[in-house]
């Protein structure tokens, strides 16, 4: 059976957040600091819906975060356009594979983005607990 998801739930969850969020948004003027506080509440949402999902937002909001300075420093010299295209095909990839292999893009996302929950739901076994 597949699980029916509420959309009350998740809305339920935006109004506390938003109760935090927006006092901390006013006091908070550092770029870089108000960035992560947009990506660890989306991070949270999306978790609520899609914990799979989450785990893939992070890693692409991480592989961002490392090229930024690097084409930033490289946005002047001679290697700064190949830099750009080269963080620009490294962030379109996945969209792109996922449009032309969309079934084994799927399949291979969720394999992976599953292994850290495997993990971690069997890492708190005793281990006295047989397993099966």
């Amino acid at each position: 059976m597949i699980p029916v998801y509420d959309s009350f739930d998740w809305f339920a969850s935006l109004i506390p957040l938003l109760i935090v969020l927006v006092p901390a948004m006013v006091m908070v003027r550092a770029g870089a600091a108000r960035q992560a506080i947009f990506i660890v509440a989306g991070l949270y949402l999306l978790a609520l819906i899609a914990p799979r999902l989450a785990l893939v937002h992070l890693v692409m909001w991480l592989v961002v975060a490392a090229l930024v300075p690097l084409v930033a420093a490289t946005g002047e010299r001679r290697a700064g356009v190949p830099v750009l295209f080269g963080a620009l095909a490294v962030v379109l990839a996945p969209m792109v594979a996922w449009k032309l292999w969309p079934n084994d893009f799927v399949v291979t996302l969720n394999v992976w983005a599953n292994q850290p929950f495997r993990w971690l739901s069997t890492r708190g076994r005793s281990s006295s607990t047989p397993r099966s």
